[in-house]
């Protein structure tokens, strides 16, 4: 067992705490239902986390005429 590990493990299981924190109160502040809250969460954490990925390179995008051409590293 490394420290490595367990400051690893004890940050994602804070992290998954206070996901689980924000839903409940999102979903009591919002009134919405618990579909319509994940799609908002997935479709935020795409977004920004495809911006770290193409500023260090890790996505490389080819645009042609209408065409999109995705090239992953």
């Amino acid at each position: 067992m490394s420290i490595y590990g367990v400051i690893s493990g004890v940050t994602s299981s804070l992290f998954v705490a206070l996901n689980g924190i924000y839903t409940k109160k999102a979903l009591e502040m919002e009134s919405m239902d618990s579909v319509k809250l994940t799609l908002h969460v997935n479709v935020n954490a795409s977004v920004l986390l495809m911006v770290p990925s193409i500023l260090t390179g890790q996505v490389e995008f080819r645009v042609h005429l209408f065409t999109i051409t995705v090239s992953f590293m």
